[in-house]
C-alpha cells in the first residue's frame, strides 16, 4: 500500500513519471501479483501518454487473466479450499472488463476504429462469459461443502443461489460503440448503443445515480461543415478493498456470523452440523476513496464552452459487485476457515481423550496448537485490486471548425477551485473519422 501512497501523491502533483519508476519493475511485485503489475503499469503508461506501451501491458494483462481463469478450470476441486492470498490474482470483473475499455480507447486515438471496435465488442462479450463463470464457482461451492453444512438429506443449510451475478454493463462502453458507429455512418447500430446507455440508466439507478450525460447533445450523425470532438476527462481513483473481520460462533447446531469491523454491521446465522467451536474470518469489502475533483469544465480557445458531464464511476461498479456478491465471498471463506477449525477441533479432541487415559498427548496437542494457528494466519482478506484505476469519467462533445484549436480541461474541486489544468493543440481534420481527446487529473 506505500507504492500506492507515493503513487497517488505524485499524480496529484501532475508528476506522471515518478509513479512509472514505482511500477515498471516486476521484481516490486511477488510472482502472485503478476496481473495488478500488468494492469498498474498499463494505466499509469496511460496517464503518461505512452499509449503504445499502454496498450502493451493491458493486453498482457487480458491474455494473463484468461491464462488464469482455464488453469482454474483444470485444477482439483481440493484447490478451491485454498486461501485467495496463495493464488495468482486474477481481477475482478469490473477491473477485467476495463481493460478492454482502455484498449479500445488507446485504439480510437491511434486512429484504429476497426480494432477499436473489436475491443468493445469483448467487452460486450465478457459481461456473458462472467456470469457462466460464477454459475460455476457456485457449482464448485457446492461441491467443496463440507458436510458440517449439510442435514442427513445431504442438502446445504445455506441457498446454493448465494449471490445474484449482476455486474452491470458499462455505458462508457456502449458511449464508445456509439461513437464509432455514428462515424462509420451505421445509423441503426448507433440508436441501438443509445438505447442500451438508456436502459442500463433505468436498471441500474444506484450505480448511475449521478447526473448523467445528456445523450440528446451526442450527436447520431457527423456534420457535413463541421469537425466533432469528444473529451473523456478521468479523475481519481476507484473504490480500494479492505479487511472486514467476522467472528464466527457455533452453539447447539447454529454458526452465528458477526461483524467486528468498526462501521460495519452484519449478523446472520444457519443450522451448523459440526462441532467447531468459534473463530474468525477476514474478507474483502469495497470502500470509497475521496477524490478531490468533483468537475470538469470544457475551454475551447480559452472560452469557457460546457461542464462536461459525468458518463461513468468505476468504484459504483466496483461496490455493486461487491454487495451483491458478499453473500457468496463470506460462504467461500466460511467453508475454508471451517475445513481448518474442524481439523483443529478434531486433533484437540483427540489429545484430551489421551489425555483422560494417562497417555501422552505432547504430539497430538502441539498438531493441535499449530493447526490453530495455521488456520488463523492462513484465512485472511485478499485486499489486492487494481488500486491505480480511475473513478470519475466525464464526456463532453463539441463541433468545430477545421483547423487548429486549443483545447483545455479545468478539473474543479468541491469549491469550484480549479486544482489541474489539461491543455492541447489538435488540428481537426474532416477527413479524420474519430477525434477523442483523453485527460486524466488526480
Amino acid at each position: 500500500m506505500q507504492r500506492y501512497n507515493k503513487i497517488e501523491a505524485s499524480l496529484k502533483q501532475g508528476n506522471t513519471e515518478a509513479p512509472l519508476a514505482l511500477v515498471n519493475n516486476p521484481k516490486n511485485y511477488s510472482k502472485k501479483d503478476l496481473l495488478v503489475y500488468y494492469m498498474d503499469n498499463g494505466i499509469l503508461n496511460n496517464y503518461a501518454n505512452n499509449h503504445k506501451e499502454a496498450f502493451q501491458f493491458l493486453e498482457k494483462a487480458d491474455r494473463y487473466q484468461e491464462e488464469l481463469y482455464t488453469q482454474s478450470v483444470t485444477a482439483n476441486i481440493s484447490t478451491y479450499l485454498i486461501n485467495d492470498n496463495q493464488r495468482p490474482y486474477a481481477g475482478e470483473d469490473f477491473e477485467i472488463l476495463y481493460l478492454n475499455v482502455l484498449k479500445a480507447i488507446s485504439f480510437i486515438e491511434d486512429n484504429n476504429n476497426e480494432d477499436a471496435m473489436v475491443e468493445i465488442r469483448r467487452g460486450i462479450d465478457k459481461l456473458n462469459i462472467f456470469e457462466i463463470r460464477y454459475q460455476k464457482q457456485l457449482a464448485q461451492l457446492e461441491k467443496s461443502t463440507p458436510k458440517e453444512f449439510k442435514d442427513s438429506g445431504g442438502s446445504s443449510s445455506f441457498d446454493s443461489n448465494i449471490g445474484k451475478y449482476d455486474l452491470a454493463d458499462s455505458a462508457l462502453l456502449r458511449l464508445l460503440s456509439m461513437i464509432l458507429h455514428r462515424d462509420d455512418n451505421l445509423p441503426d447500430d448507433t440508436r441501438i448503443d443509445k438505447r442500451k446507455i438508456e436502459d442500463l440508466r433505468r436498471l441500474y439507478s444506484g450505480i448511475y445515480n449521478f447526473k448523467n450525460v445528456d445523450l440528446n447533445q451526442v450527436q447520431l450523425q457527423k456534420p457535413r461543415d463541421k469537425v466533432l470532438v469528444d473529451i473523456l476527462a478521468f479523475s481519481g481513483m476507484t473504490a480500494q478493498k479492505k479487511p472486514w473481520n467476522l467472528d464466527v460462533i457455533t452453539t447447539n447446531g447454529v454458526m452465528n456470523i458477526r461483524s467486528n469491523t468498526p462501521g460495519r454491521a452484519y449478523s446472520t446465522f444457519f443450522p451448523f452440523y459440526g462441532r467447531v467451536g468459534s473463530f474468525s474470518i477476514s474478507i474483502p469489502y469495497i470502500e470509497r476513496r475521496h477524490n478531490r475533483i468533483q468537475s470538469a469544465v470544457l475551454y475551447i480557445d480559452g472560452d469557457q464552452v460546457k461542464q462536461l458531464d459525468m458518463i461513468e464511476k468505476t468504484s459504483n461498479m466496483a461496490i455493486n459487485q461487491f454487495e451483491k456478491q458478499k453473500n457468496f465471498i463470506i460462504m467461500k471463506s466460511l467453508i475454508r476457515a471451517t475445513a481448518k477449525a474442524v481439523a483443529t477441533y478434531q486433533l484437540q479432541e483427540e489429545a484430551r481423550k489421551k489425555r483422560a487415559n494417562g497417555e501422552d498427548d505432547t504430539v497430538m496437542a502441539l498438531a493441535g496448537l499449530v493447526s490453530g494457528v495455521f488456520a488463523s494466519a492462513t484465512e485472511v482478506a485478499d485486499i489486492r485490486s487494481w488500486n491505480t484505476l480511475p473513478d470519475n469519467c466525464y464526456f463532453g462533445e463539441v463541433a468545430l471548425d477545421e483547423g487548429q484549436h486549443e483545447i483545455e480541461i479545468h478539473y474543479l474541486d468541491a469549491s469550484n477551485k480549479t486544482v489541474n489544468i489539461f491543455k492541447k493543440k489538435v488540428i481537426l481534420d474532416k477527413k479524420n473519422k474519430t477525434n477523442l481527446i483523453t485527460s486524466y487529473a488526480l
